[in-house]
């Protein structure tokens, strides 16, 4: 019986187990994905649940789906495409009116004054706020987390001269994620509110995500 070496092995074809794979075998390693299903693609798959109708079973926006991830494995050379999602968000209430989230801010801020005019005017400043939190954190996704086990001097030099590196060319100081986090929930607890109150109408109120497959 013939045996293979493997330098490596990964169990599970999904989207994190291929993008894995992919970057090993770009370094010349032999590597072997073993997939339980007939398809693979884990939660990013098309499959047709009903005669004639495609969907993504699971996955429908791609905003974790990093630029350097797409351009290092030549995604678009084999079909990847990028359709924006506007309206980002739909939600239809039992009394028949709607709320639309759009990407244009000023459209959504109107949707939103339909229902509450202290929450349109706090809208633009809760969006902002999250983005800002957001594009630090995701700074965060590409990097290999600090072993917690044995914990290194090396791994805090190191998250310090990242944050250094990534801080405001202004200010030259990294932003503090628990001062952004304290000041979006001062955000949310002083002026949007309003949706929150009525928890049917909770469903309809985040922030816009980017795009979807």
């Amino acid at each position: 019986m013939p045996t293979n070496n493997y330098d490596a092995i990964i169990i599970g074809a999904g989207h994190n187990g291929l993008v894995t794979a992919a970057y090993l075998a770009q370094e010349g390693l032999n590597v072997l994905v073993i997939e339980k299903r007939e398809t693979v693609g884990g939660a990013c798959v098309t499959e047709e649940p009903w005669p004639g109708y495609k969907v993504s079973s699971l996955c429908y926006l791609c905003s974790l789906l990093k630029p350097r991830i797409i351009s290092d494995l030549e995604l678009a050379r084999f079909g990847y495409q990028l359709y924006p999602k506007d309206p980002a968000f739909f939600t239809v209430f039992p009394d028949g009116r709607h709320l639309f989230f759009w990407q244009d801010g000023q459209k959504t801020h109107d949707e939103l004054a339909r229902f509450s005019a202290r929450d349109a005017a706090y809208y633009h400043k809760y969006e902002e706020q999250l983005v800002r939190m957001a594009e630090w954190v995701e700074g965060l996704l590409m990097t290999t987390p600090p072993n917690i086990i044995r914990r290194k001097l090396r791994d805090l030099i190191e998250e310090g001269l990242r944050l250094a590196l990534e801080a405001s060319p202004k200010t030259r100081r990294p932003p503090s994620l628990a001062g952004l986090t304290k000041r979006a929930r001062g955000m949310i607890d002083s002026g949007v509110t309003d949706l929150a109150s009525n928890p049917k109408h909770l469903a309809g109120f985040g922030r816009n995500d980017r795009g979807h497959r």
